[in-house]
């Protein structure tokens, strides 16, 4: 083998060394490259906010959700927690289907800070919203569930926040709220699948469905 000069070997190592702005690296047409880009802000401790905006303007989902596994670590490695969740809570109604659910599981691991906006979502004219939050609650193990759910039973809801509700009943299965459950499938009667979803939830919850 022959022998390397000393400016060649600077110059291989420099070659080798080098690492793309990501900065750069983000406005790339290529997807793997903005795709690394986006894991590389995992470790700038400031990347929130430029996370937060890149979500809102990237159109490949392989990007969008490396953006939220960067997000998901800052989330974990920073005291400002709550600034993160609540900047995701603010744009759930401005993504499309595709971001929105990687948001919901995002916010779904985020049950201490969602403690706060939980009941407000849940409580929102928005119907949409109202959906999206139960489908955060679905994936999100939170003491104060059935709290929550008792909260929406009395409530004139949409029937599919209502049937989505009583989902949610029938996994927490808190059998102290079988009497509201058997109320609403009352007031439901002529919703069949709001009927149908009720007497789900009462056998989960231990109770006898009457036959019609």
């Amino acid at each position: 083998m022959g022998l390397v000069k000393t400016s060649d070997r600077q110059q291989v190592n420099t070659c080798t060394t080098e690492q793309p702005d990501p900065m750069k690296a983000l406005d790339s047409e290529f997807v793997i490259t903005r795709r690394a880009a986006a894991k590389s802000l995992r470790l700038q401790a400031d990347s929130a906010p430029l996370l937060l905006k890149l979500l809102e303007q990237e159109p490949n989902q392989l990007v969008v959700e490396a953006l939220f596994d960067s997000l998901l670590y800052l989330y974990q490695h920073t005291k400002h927690k709550s600034q993160i969740v609540e900047q995701v809570v603010t744009l759930l109604p401005e993504l499309d289907a595709a971001k929105r659910n990687s948001a919901i599981l995002f916010l779904s691991a985020c049950p201490i800070e969602m403690t706060e906006h939980m009941p407000k979502l849940l409580a929102s004219p928005n119907t949409d919203l109202q959906l999206y939050a139960l489908d955060i609650l679905r994936s999100m193990n939170h003491m104060d569930a059935p709290k929550w759910l008792a909260e929406m039973l009395p409530r004139e809801l949409h029937v599919n926040v209502v049937i989505s509700v009583l989902e949610r009943i029938a996994e927490c299965q808190q059998p102290n709220l079988l009497d509201q459950v058997e109320c609403l499938c009352a007031r439901y009667q002529h919703e069949p699948l709001v009927v149908f979803s009720a007497h789900m939830a009462i056998e989960r919850l231990g109770g006898a469905c009457e036959q019609p």
